[in-house]
């Protein structure tokens, strides 16, 4: 039903493609997002400290309205050392940390579990420090990046957006 929007519905992205390929597969807001965020200046780095992916992961749920327990995201994003099955991705721009990423790995597959922005971030922001996860699974020779899904229409949408089906 690609295109459609379906509770649960699995995301996700064959990595097997050339970089080119992928990119192209993005829907225009996503690339459209990448390209703003890069020529105002934002950059993505991999982040080995997930402290400040857990403020931001923090602080946009608490904008949405939604809570999480602390220990619970203390466990996530320390279930993992850093490098070992596991990696970060920080969106900065202006000094500081704009948006993250944080995403798990087996020797296939790369899943998304996380992510989060500061108030009044960059709207491209999350876009490349997504993107940036993406490539990284790539670069890890992973086959797929799987966005496991969601039952918010409006993050099912933006998932698709990175070319996921």
């Amino acid at each position: 039903m690609a295109g459609k929007w379906c509770p649960g519905t699995p995301t996700s992205i064959d990595l097997r493609q050339e970089e080119g390929t992928l990119f192209s597969g993005l829907s225009n807001d996503r690339r459209n997002d990448i390209r703003k965020a890069r020529a105002d200046g934002l950059v993505a780095r991999e982040a080995p400290d997930f402290g400040q992916m857990r403020s931001l992961m923090m602080s946009t749920l608490a904008r949405q309205k939604k809570t999480i327990s602390p220990a619970i995201a203390d466990r996530i994003l320390t279930g993992f050392q850093p490098g070992e099955y596991c990696y970060g991705f920080r969106g900065r721009g202006r000094g500081r940390p704009a948006a993250g990423v944080f995403v798990i790995h087996d020797d296939r597959i790369a899943y998304y579990l996380i992510g989060g922005y500061a108030d009044g971030a960059h709207h491209g922001a999350g876009a490349l420090a997504l993107w940036s996860a993406i490539l990284k699974a790539r670069q890890l020779g992973l086959q797929t990046f799987d966005f496991e899904g969601s039952v918010i229409p409006s993050i099912e949408r933006y998932f698709r957006g990175f070319g996921a089906s």
